[in-house]
């Protein structure tokens, strides 16, 4: 497999993972209508977490959250419900200058909701590793460069997506359509919570 072949190889099948309606899927259309500079935060946020998952699975380290699975699917539902509620909330309000969910923090929700993913680790421990250890045979260390920025641009290309999308949205429909974006998206999170926590039970 060439370089070029690589770089491509690995960029479409990040983009796959990104494509597929997550966590940070919805997080950036809630972002998007509360505003770009919160998005901006929040994508800063996201990528400091896959930055160091990346970093931890180089190393070999990222095994050992594989341990702690049920843990974090645990606080990745109880955190998806948190942010539902909260966004629901500041829908049925409309008071989207001043309501709790507002003012909690964008760049943390990126970080912490990335984390706490256990769908994205398990796909970094299997798909992810298996892109990698197919550079490392082919093209060398670059690898982990390459891999690592196809992440990075793929997640943040999905994420500007969705921000532009429901950022536009809502100037054209105004406040009733930010009401009914955020209570989609706070639907959408309730349901991914359960979802998660569901899934703890045999």
């Amino acid at each position: 497999m060439a370089f070029l072949e690589y770089v491509v190889y690995s960029f479409a099948t990040c983009l796959f993972i990104f494509v597929v309606p997550g966590p940070i899927f919805f997080l950036s259309i809630t972002e998007g209508v509360l505003g770009i500079r919160r998005s901006m935060l929040m994508l800063l946020g996201v990528a400091a977490a896959q930055s160091m998952l990346v970093g931890v699975l180089a190393t070999g380290l990222l095994l050992l959250l594989k341990q702690v699975i049920p843990e974090l699917t645990l606080f990745g539902g109880v955190f998806l419900l948190w942010i539902g509620f909260s966004a629901i909330r500041t829908a049925v309000k409309g008071q989207f200058a001043t309501a709790q969910y507002a003012r909690s923090g964008s760049f943390a929700r990126g970080f912490v909701l990335t984390l706490a993913n256990p769908g994205f680790i398990l796909w970094l421990l299997t798909v992810g590793a298996t892109i990698l250890e197919t550079g490392l045979t082919t093209v060398g260390s670059p690898a982990y460069a390459i891999f690592w920025l196809d992440i990075l641009v793929t997640s943040a290309g999905i994420s500007l997506l969705l921000i532009f999308l429901s950022s536009r949205g809502h100037q054209l429909t105004g406040q009733r359509g930010m009401q009914i974006l955020t209570l989609l998206s706070g639907i959408a999170f309730i349901a991914l919570g359960l979802i998660f926590l569901v899934g703890l039970f045999p």
